[in-house]
């Protein structure tokens, strides 16, 4: 009856630990979530002083100041869009240097996390070492994953949805540098995007559920954490196929290099077909979209297809499966 009974409460502690780390991992998660969240914003706030400062003589910012007062600058200068020159001044320039600030506040955070929760902070992020075959692969499935994702927002009800989120991408291009543009989202917001998705939330998912709902999983909270529903949809998409390859070579680094040839190829796309009185921008307008997708198609089946073979001979190798 005694033994019974020590079984009982061994299956009952066994349980309540489950528990209790499932409940651990969870916090964690949107812990990480909320610092990546946080370090954005402040990174905002800091990236518009640094604007103001910088044109603190200028006509639209001593307008405002003048008839609001600093205390409403802010708020009616930037949330209530006092004019189409400030918000194009002070909200959309400001948004790429807003992201470079806000990098090594995102790594802090999740290196204090990973202090706080006694993980290993390579380990927990996926920072194994760096393979450049798979990493090569990984830069050729996101440059050539983007234009089908795009066929599928211009085609579908997606490019429907939230139109003001369109209308604030096509400011914030018209109204940054490039390179500043391409600092920002091809090189800066994939790194951090991947250390928290597929480094430390997959990871933290993949020790409480198994390998398929954790790729799932992450994948809707990273689409969800776009904010729109056009960003929803197709950050999910990509959040499944970041996903697998992560699992796949059980490393974050190829996985960064995908996100930022999709960025890339986005940032660098959207330049060239800005500019109409280019030679190479009249070309690309001159064939059809499906010609160009069914290309880009190709060219991802092939880099997909390389990646898959040389992850399952690696698994073979250290004797486990995809």
């Amino acid at each position: 009856m005694n033994n019974q009974q020590d079984g009982f409460n061994g299956d009952e502690q066994e349980r309540l630990k489950k528990v209790k780390n499932i409940r651990d991992s969870v916090l964690w998660i949107f812990a990480a979530m909320m610092f990546h969240f946080l370090a954005l914003n402040i990174g905002s706030f800091i990236a518009v002083f640094i604007y103001m400062l910088k044109d603190l003589s200028s006509g639209d910012l001593a307008v405002v100041m003048a008839e609001n007062g600093v205390g409403q600058l802010l708020y009616k200068g930037i949330y209530d869009y006092y004019s189409e020159e400030f918000a194009a001044r002070y909200i959309y320039e400001p948004t790429n240097l807003a992201t470079i600030i806000a990098v090594p506040l995102i790594i802090l955070g999740l290196f204090v996390i990973c202090k706080v929760t006694k993980v290993d902070f390579g380990k927990q992020l996926a920072l194994k070492k760096f393979e450049a075959g798979r990493s090569s692969l990984g830069f050729m499935i996101g440059f050539t994953v983007y234009m089908p994702i795009a066929m599928i927002v211009a085609y579908t009800f997606i490019g429907d949805l939230s139109p003001d989120t369109t209308e604030m991408f096509n400011m914030i291009y018209e109204n940054t540098p490039f390179i500043l543009l391409f600092l920002s989202t091809a090189v800066c917001a994939p790194i951090v995007e991947e250390f928290t998705f597929r480094g430390f939330i997959q990871t933290k998912l993949e020790s409480m559920t198994k390998p398929w709902a954790a790729i799932v999983i992450q994948a809707v909270l990273f689409g969800a954490f776009h904010m729109n529903l056009q960003q929803f949809f197709y950050a999910t998409l990509l959040g499944l196929l970041f996903g697998l390859m992560r699992y796949w070579a059980k490393s974050v680094w190829p996985v960064i290099f995908a996100h930022i040839g999709f960025n890339m190829f986005s940032t660098v796309f959207s330049e060239v077909m800005s500019h109409e009185e280019w030679a190479i921008t009249q070309t690309i307008g001159s064939v059809p979209d499906i010609i160009l997708a069914l290309i880009s198609i190709a060219l991802f089946a092939a880099a997909f297809w390389g990646y898959e073979t040389i992850s399952r001979k690696k698994a073979e190798e250290s004797g486990t499966t995809l």
